[in-house]
C-alpha cells in the first residue's frame, strides 16, 4: 500500500526556544541562585553568596532624605550633629569621606559608600533625652496618652495636610521652637512626648485649644 501523506503539525504546542540567558545566570539558575545574588556576588568579591544566604541591602540615600537611615548614615560619617536629616553639611561629609577612600565623588550614599563606612547604629534621636539640664520634666503624670489620642488618634506618623504632624499635631514653627529637628511625624513617640512637655511648660495647655483639657 502507498505511504500515506504526512501532514505538518496543527497543535497548540509551541516549539522550545534555545534559551537567550547568559550562561552564568543558566548556570547559577540550576543551582537553585537567584539572579539578585549573581549581582549581589559579582559587586563583592566575585563570588555569588551561599544558597540559601540573606542578601543585605543598604538604602540609597540623596540630600532631602530623612529618618533612621539618615542617622545611622551620619553617625558612621562621625559628623558632629546627628539630625536624621540630609542636609548640605551631610552631602559634604559624604564627599570628603569618598574621596579618602578613593570612590566616584556623588555625594550620595550609594552601596559603594555604605560598603566602605563603618557600622556604626545612631541612637533613636540625640535629642530625645527625657531630661533638661540633668532634672526630670516632672509632667509624666499628665495624661499624654489623652491629649495625643484626641490630637491624631495616638498615630506618632499622623499628618494633618494643614501643616500639623505626629501625635501632638506640631507645626514645624512650633517643633523647631523647642529643639526639634527634622519633621515631628519621623521623630519616636518619645521625643514627641518630650517635646510636647517641653511646649506645655511654655505655654500651658493653649496650644491644644480642644484636646488640652484632657491633659
Amino acid at each position: 500500500m502507498p505511504s500515506s501523506i504526512l501532514r505538518p503539525y496543527q497543535g497548540r504546542h509551541r516549539a522550545v526556544r534555545p534559551s537567550t540567558a547568559p550562561r552564568a545566570l543558566v548556570a547559577v539558575a540550576g543551582a537553585g541562585l537567584t539572579t539578585a545574588a549573581l549581582a549581589a556576588g559579582s559587586a563583592g568579591a566575585g563570588a555569588a553568596p551561599a544558597k540559601g544566604k540573606a542578601v543585605v541591602r543598604t538604602p540609597l540615600l540623596v540630600q532631602g532624605a530623612e529618618g533612621g537611615a539618615v542617622r545611622d548614615l551620619q553617625a558612621s560619617l562621625k559628623m558632629s550633629t546627628v539630625t536624621g536629616t540630609f542636609g548640605p553639611k551631610t552631602v559634604a561629609a559624604i564627599k570628603a569621606f569618598q574621596r579618602r577612600n578613593h570612590l566616584p565623588v556623588t555625594g550620595k550614599a550609594d552601596a559603594l559608600t555604605w560598603r566602605a563606612l563603618p557600622k556604626v547604629k545612631a541612637p533613636a534621636s540625640r535629642s530625645a533625652d527625657r531630661k533638661v539640664g540633668g532634672r526630670d520634666l516632672g509632667l509624666d503624670s499628665l495624661n499624654w496618652s489623652a491629649l495625643a489620642r484626641c490630637e491624631s488618634g495616638g498615630n506618632p506618623r499622623a499628618v494633618n495636610p494643614a501643616g500639623y504632624y505626629g501625635l501632638y499635631q506640631f507645626n514645624v514653627g512650633t517643633w523647631r521652637g523647642v529643639g526639634g529637628s527634622g519633621m515631628p511625624h519621623h521623630a519616636s513617640a518619645e521625643e514627641q512626648t518630650y517635646r510636647a512637655q517641653l511646649l506645655y511648660k511654655r505655654s500651658g495647655a493653649r496650644p491644644w485649644p480642644h484636646c488640652g483639657k484632657l491633659l
